[in-house]
Order: structure tokens, then C-alpha cells, then sequence
């Protein structure tokens, strides 16, 4: 698997080896298993040692101009405040000017969290309006939604790109474990 920046330069790759059986002259059978595991596992390794912010696009349900091309009109952009979760906005604004695109900044609060961290919460929801704020004249069609969830954190974001209708989810990661969140048509 390889990884390359906006401008095509390469970014990372990583490689996980299979087998190939050769049961007779002129034949070779590969388990589609093994391309599956490849696949996860490279991606994966690819992701833990990401130097870049990510985009992880959906791979299903675009609709597509003649040329072939999906149409990207809805970016989500989950965002926890942690230091670097705004560089995704960055590759965000030359998307948008390409596609016209929407872009909604995500805070998922989880409602499990304990009474000393919900006293922070007015300058978590703050933080958001803040970014942007910052980030409105690049982004003219950027809003923001903050979202109370009783289930993982992953499973929100997924659940309110649905709702959303999100063409793909954008996320800034530096090596953070982002597996869980891919599912079957996400990459």
C-alpha cells in the first residue's frame, strides 16, 4: 500500500506479502483472503505511521459526472480539539474550491463522561464556533454541529455522516488507531 500527498510526492508504504501456489505449468492461485488481510494490514500500518492529515472517503453511493468523477459536495470534518485536528481543514479548502463543496465541523461529546470534564463543556462547544470562525472565509459553506452520544465516539461519526448525508469524512490523524472506523466501502 502507498500513500501520496496532494502534489503526488509519496508519503509512506508499507507492504505485506502473501502466497502463490503454482499446482501445475502456466497456473497460480492466490487466496482472496490473504489480498482482504494484505489490504487491512498495510492500510493500517499506513495509518499509524501517516506524517499527513488523511481523508478516508466513502466508496459507495456517489453520484458521478460524465467524466467518471464522484461528485465530493459534503465534507464531515470531526474535530476533539486536540492540537492538530485542524490541519485537515487545510486540503479541506482545495477540495471545496474544486467541488463547491459543504463542510461541517464535528464535536461528538460523549455522555459518559464524568462531571468534572462536563464543566469544560462550555469552552469545548466554544473551541468549535471558534475554528470556525477562523476558517469562514476560506470555507463560506462551513457549519458546525455538536452531537451528545451514549455510544463510541467512531460509531457517531459514522452514524452522522449518514444522517448528514457526508460524502466522505475527513480526519487529521498522527498514528492514532483509526481501524475501527473503516467499515466495508470506507478506505
Amino acid at each position: 500500500a502507498t500513500l501520496y500527498d496532494a502534489e503526488g510526492a509519496l508519503v509512506g508504504s508499507t507492504f505485506y506479502g502473501y502466497d502463490t501456489e503454482f499446482a501445475h505449468t502456466n497456473w497460480a492461485e492466490q487466496n482472496p483472503e490473504d489480498w482482504w488481510r494484505a489490504v487491512c494490514v498495510s492500510t493500517q500500518e499506513l495509518l499509524r505511521n501517516a506524517s499527513k492529515p488523511l481523508l478516508l472517503v466513502s466508496g459507495y453511493n456517489y453520484p458521478v459526472d460524465l467524466t467518471g468523477r464522484p461528485h465530493l459536495n459534503h465534507a464531515l470534518v470531526p474535530l476533539d480539539g486536540s492540537p492538530g485536528s485542524e490541519e485537515i481543514l487545510l486540503p479541506i479548502v482545495g477540495l471545496s474550491r474544486v467541488m463547491n463543496g459543504q463542510q461541517t465541523l464535528l464535536r461528538v461529546i460523549p455522555e459518559d463522561r464524568p462531571f468534572s470534564l462536563l464543566k469544560k463543556l462550555p469552552r469545548a462547544l466554544a473551541d468549535l464556533n471558534d475554528v470556525a470562525k477562523r476558517w469562514k472565509a476560506y470555507l463560506p459553506k462551513l457549519k458546525t454541529t455538536h452531537v451528545w452520544s451514549d455510544s463510541q465516539i467512531n460509531r457517531e461519526v459514522l452514524k452522522q455522516a449518514e444522517e448528514q448525508q457526508a460524502d466522505f469524512i475527513a480526519v487529521a490523524t498522527r498514528g492514532g488507531n483509526f481501524s475501527r472506523l473503516f467499515r466495508p466501502g470506507l478506505a
